[in-house]
């Protein structure tokens, strides 16, 4: 029985490692090229599995694709949602400043980013495929992960930004999470073009900058407004 137990432990092991070695190459792959450009045999191929751990682990490619996401969302999204929180109890009884709504927005991203690697971290790259190009079938996917967001972040954000429309906020987010895939998903073009300016490049600075420049685009007035 004792011997059973430790064979049965050890596959375990070996198919929760074969899991995650499919969702690693996939990541990589789907950074580099779009959903319909990978094919899952070079998904397979990267991995050093066979087509079939596929079908067992996710049922196909789009449910690859689906977990790839939540694989990294839902930490990030509730690290976004444990630092709002922090905010809130830091500042009490006072609004939280937008700066620190800003920093608990984006500092969980911000932790994916090293300058000092030699390419970015595929996620980033991943997600802004994502923003350029999504496919149709994970949209359900990202409305449901960012809903709890919006609802969390959002009266904060407007009672900072009295002079914006939910919906003007709404497209300035859209707005702040482009420019920071953007930056994030090229710090290494951006990192030797700083380095040739003897600015610092480490990932503090790189936040502070990005902060200040959304906080500016967030406070412009609304061109909606009567």
């Amino acid at each position: 029985m004792a011997r059973a137990a430790r064979v049965s432990e050890s596959e375990g092991s070996r198919s929760a490692a074969t899991r995650e070695a499919l969702l690693d190459a996939a990541e990589i792959l789907f950074a580099r090229d779009s959903f319909a450009g990978v094919s899952l045999r070079a998904i397979t191929r990267k991995a050093r599995a066979n087509l079939a751990a596929v079908s067992y682990h996710f049922g196909g490619k789009e449910e690859l694709y689906r977990e790839m996401l939540r694989r990294r969302l839902h930490p990030i999204n509730a690290a976004r949602l444990r630092l709002l929180d922090a905010a809130l109890a830091a500042h009490a009884p006072r609004p939280v400043p937008l700066p620190a709504l800003l920093e608990a927005f984006l500092r969980p991203v911000a932790d994916l980013v090293d300058a000092t690697a030699p390419a970015p971290h595929p996620f980033v790259r991943v997600m802004g495929r994502f923003l350029l190009e999504p496919p149709a079938f994970v949209e359900a996917v990202a409305t449901r992960d960012f809903a709890e967001l919006g609802e969390r972040y959002g009266p904060h954000l407007l009672a900072q930004l009295p002079h914006l429309t939910p919906a003007t906020l709404l497209w300035r987010m859209r707005f702040v999470i482009g420019a920071a895939t953007a930056t994030f998903g090229r710090m290494q073009v951006i990192e030797r073009r700083l380095v040739a300016l003897g600015a610092p490049v480490d990932g503090a600075m790189l936040l502070r900058q990005l902060i200040a420049f959304v906080e500016a685009g967030l406070r412009a007035p609304d061109p909606a407004a009567p």
